[in-house]
């Protein structure tokens, strides 16, 4: 696993470094930290967990798939992260498998979690609703046929409905219950940036 220097975080200068934790792999997603933990996943296919005060390590979980770029969710004392083949749910504590579910295509967006669902998306143009819990589907949609047409951006959840861009110059909006389709709405070209909802108005 990687190596760590650190100091405590007190007489600290502003700008300061507070500590450095160096993994094996280069760091391939976004960290998402709790007052706790600081978790984020490398090129060699891990998810780590370092302690958010001192930058020491705490576990680690290995894929047995490539995990590619998708930044970690953390909720309710579990992970959610995306790879090759599927997304897993990580327990915080103890850095062990609660489930994983299976997909057709590759998971890199970020899921979101809302009314004990996760949301997630993958290259095949495929969206999916998991229990929590459990990781059972809810249900899927196979919203976009073609895979080099796939969605392009994060998805948002907001009022029980889903908002997401895509490839094919597009932005959907799906109910977060059913996954069926409200509306489609055709841009000029690929949407690449994560929609944001505010005062009915979709950005």
């Amino acid at each position: 696993m990687g190596t760590d220097s650190n100091k405590k975080n007190s007489g600290i200068d502003p700008g300061e470094t507070i500590w450095n934790f160096r993994a094996d792999g280069s760091i391939t997603s976004s960290p998402v930290a709790t007052d706790e933990s600081v978790y984020f996943t490398d090129k060699d296919d891990n998810l780590i967990s370092i302690d958010v005060e001192t930058g020491s390590w705490e576990w680690y979980f290995e894929m047995d798939t490539v995990m590619g770029r998708c930044s970690p969710t953390v909720s309710n004392e579990a992970i959610y992260t995306g790879s090759s083949d599927g997304i897993y749910c990580i327990s915080c504590s103890s850095g062990q498998q609660n489930w994983k579910f299976g997909t057709e295509g590759r998971v890199t967006c970020q899921p979101k979690i809302s009314d004990n669902s996760v949301y997630f998306t993958d290259w095949d143009g495929n969206m999916y609703s998991l229990d929590v819990n459990s990781g059972e589907l809810n249900w899927k949609v196979d919203l976009i046929n073609a895979q080099d047409l796939s969605f392009s951006s994060q998805l948002e959840v907001f009022n029980n409905k889903i908002y997401i861009g895509s490839k094919d110059g597009s932005v959907y909006a799906l109910d977060a219950t059913t996954g069926n389709l409200y509306w489609r709405f055709k841009t000029r070209g690929s949407t690449m940036s994560s929609p944001a909802v505010t005062n009915n108005t979709v950005l």
